[in-house]
Formats: C-alpha cells, structure tokens, sequence
C-alpha cells in the first residue's frame, strides 16, 4: 500500500531557488526546434521560478541565456561539458524534442524540489517514462526506480543532482549507449532514483517530437495547433 503525505502537502523550496537550474540540451542540427521549443516553453512555464539555460554546440538563442561549447564533442562529452559550467546543486534536464504541450504545475515541481534536497535524491523523474515500480515511503505521490529496473538512468525529462549526472555520463557515448550503459552504472549507486507515478507528471510535453532526425506527425500537429511559425520546419533534419 502506498503510503506518505502527498506532495502538494510538503513545503516549498521557497528561498532555495538559486540552487536549481533548467538546462535545455541541444546541438545546432536541431536549431530549426529551438523557437518552438523556446516558445512553448515560455507559454506553459511563465512562472519559473529558476534560471533556463540553453546549451549547444553553436549557436545563441535571442533573449535566452545560452551556454556555447564552440564545437561539437560528441553527444555525451557535450552534456559533460555542459554541466561542468553551471554552479546549481540540481538541474532539471529537457531537450529541444521535449515540447512543453500544457501548462507546468509550478507548485508541484517546486515540491517536488525540495523534497529532493530534504531527501538527497539522486534522480527525481518528472516525467515517467519509464514510471516507478516500487513505493517510496515518504510521499505517496513518488515511487521507487530500483536498482534492477531498465532504464534507471532515462533522458526524459528528470531533475537530477548535478554531481550524480556527471558521474554516470562517460566520455564517447550516444545517447542511446548512455541510456543503456549508464542504467549499468546507475544501479550500482546508493542515492534514491525515483519518480512521479504515470498521470501525474507536473511537466506535460511532446515526448521526442524528433526521431533519428525525422518530425514526427503528431509533433507537427501539436505545432500547428499551438501556431508556433513553421516556416522553418522540415520533416527530415538534414
């Protein structure tokens, strides 16, 4: 039986703001997605209450802080480099596919923030997908990510602590091979990974709106339909 307070009976992390950040991960092949991404971002988080930071390869966004590498290390050492730059004790990961698609629960994730520093969690999925299999007995609201789970270290959308993130990424990996390699590596560390359980996730967005360099339909409904300027836009990235 799940048990614990819910998390909109926990405190906020009022005060604490300056130890969060979001980063938004991407690379200039993917530059056609970054107003979209930037856009909708602004439109269902307009309330956020920590610092948006932008990484890449190449490449600013207007009005955006953006962090630029210079040139391309590969897909893991770019993250690596990238995280090395910032200061926050926690981050909470996006990539430019993950399309914000309905308005954040800014309350919750601040919730959900601070119980991860009550708590010293190592990885708080905000996104669950994979979702939990186990409970975690100080919220009913989260669940476990154990050890032998698939897919204890996911991309999708988590907020994690900087120092653990950096430890799990290796120099040469795809993202693919992080996903796979690093729930090797996850699964030896003692820190809690947990998650929101399905249907509660406080950050609704387009999950991977680009696959292997292709738009997805559905995405560019979404798109559309949200009037985000298309002009832009190819179905295939080149």
């Amino acid at each position: 039986m799940i048990s614990g307070p819910h998390i909109d009976d926990l405190p906020t992390d009022d005060g604490m703001e300056n130890k969060t950040v979001v980063l938004m991960i991407t690379c200039r092949r993917y530059e056609q997605a970054w107003d979209p991404f930037v856009t909708l971002f602004k439109r269902y988080w307009p309330d956020c209450p920590y610092r948006f930071v932008v990484g890449t390869d190449f490449g600013t966004i207007d009005g955006v802080e953006t962090i630029t590498i210079g040139k391309d290390l590969g897909w893991s050492d770019n993250c690596i480099y990238l995280l090395e730059q910032l200061e926050e004790e926690r981050v909470i990961l996006f990539f430019e596919d993950f399309l914000p698609m309905a308005p954040f629960n800014t309350e919750r994730i601040r919730k959900l923030v601070r119980h991860s520093y009550d708590h010293d969690i190592g990885c708080l999925r905000l996104a669950p997908c994979p979702g939990p299999t186990a409970p975690w007995d100080k919220t009913k609201s989260l669940g476990v990510l154990q050890p032998q789970d698939p897919y204890r270290l996911s991309l999708q959308t988590a907020l994690w602590k900087r120092t653990l993130l950096l430890d799990l990424l290796q120099p040469g990996e795809t993202g693919w091979a992080t996903e796979v390699k690093g729930t090797v590596r996850a699964s030896k560390r003692t820190e809690p990974f947990v998650s929101v359980w399905r249907g509660e996730s406080p950050t609704p967005y387009y999950i991977t709106a680009i696959v292997k360099g292709v738009w997805q339909d559905k995405a560019l409904e979404m798109l559309a339909k949200e009037k985000i300027p298309m002009d832009k836009i190819t179905k295939r990235i080149k």
